[in-house]
Parts: C-alpha cells; sequence; structure tokens
C-alpha cells in the first residue's frame, strides 16, 4: 500500500513536470511563428527561462518533500514490524519478560532504598558536624 502511495506520489511529479514543460514549448512554439521582434523574442526567452528555472526549482523542492515522505513511510513500516512482533509473543513469553522486568526492578528499588539511607546518614552527620561548631564556635 505504501508503495503504491510513493508510486503514484512519482507519477504525479513526474506528470505535471512534463506537462509544465509541454505547455512552456508550446507557447514558445506558438510565439515563435508569429515571427515577432527580436526584442519581443529575447523578452519571451527570458520569460521561459525563468519559468524553467522556476518549475526546476519547484521540482527539486518536491523531491526533497518526497524523500521526507519516503523516509517517514519506511519510519512507520519499522515501527508497524516492531508492533508486530511485540503482538505476536505468546502468554507464556510475555509472563516471562514480565517476570524478568519485575525482578530487576525490585533489585533496583532495593539498591535505591540502600543508597538512599546512606546519602541520608552522610548529610545527617554533616548537619550535626555543622551544628556542633556552630554552637561550639559561634556562641
Amino acid at each position: 500500500m505504501n508503495t503504491e502511495l510513493l508510486i503514484s506520489l512519482i507519477a504525479t511529479l513526474v506528470g505535471g513536470s512534463s506537462s509544465l514543460v509541454a505547455a512552456v514549448l508550446k507557447t514558445y512554439l506558438k510565439k515563435r511563428k508569429s515571427a515577432p521582434s527580436s526584442e519581443d523574442m529575447a523578452t519571451q526567452i527570458k520569460a521561459i527561462s525563468d519559468s524553467l528555472s522556476k518549475s526546476a526549482s519547484d521540482l527539486v523542492e518536491m523531491q526533497e518533500q518526497l524523500k521526507e515522505r519516503i523516509a517517514f513511510v519506511q519510519d512507520l513500516n519499522e515501527q508497524a514490524k516492531k508492533a508486530e512482533s511485540i503482538a505476536s509473543l505468546n502468554q507464556a513469553q510475555v509472563d516471562a519478560v514480565n517476570a524478568i522486568l519485575g525482578s530487576n526492578l525490585q533489585k533496583e528499588g532495593r539498591k535505591g532504598f540502600w543508597q538512599g539511607v546512606v546519602v541520608n546518614f552522610v548529610f545527617f552527620i554533616l548537619g550535626a558536624v555543622a551544628s556542633y561548631f556552630m554552637s561550639v564556635y559561634l556562641l
């Protein structure tokens, strides 16, 4: 489905640019047949050149947007594959993952608790020492 979208975007880009070039050439050839003066022809050539350069810059911009959309679609495809692989886990695999994560969380919880106790004890000692020195030397 995504490749169909990309193909349609590319086809639109190519079709639009070829239509624009054909219209510019048709206008140029039509005005050329009427044999305008050299000043008119120079003006027309400049207008056609400006139009073609604008078309080229528009095409470059459209290509960049198309590349961004392609990258976005590819990212969505990768995320969908990951979601499918997660969804395809059976109940035993889900229970095993939950058990591993639960035990890891419990270990980290206990470790964090004792780290907190140690840090709080250090600050308690520092506060007691600071209080002692303040009472002895400042009063």
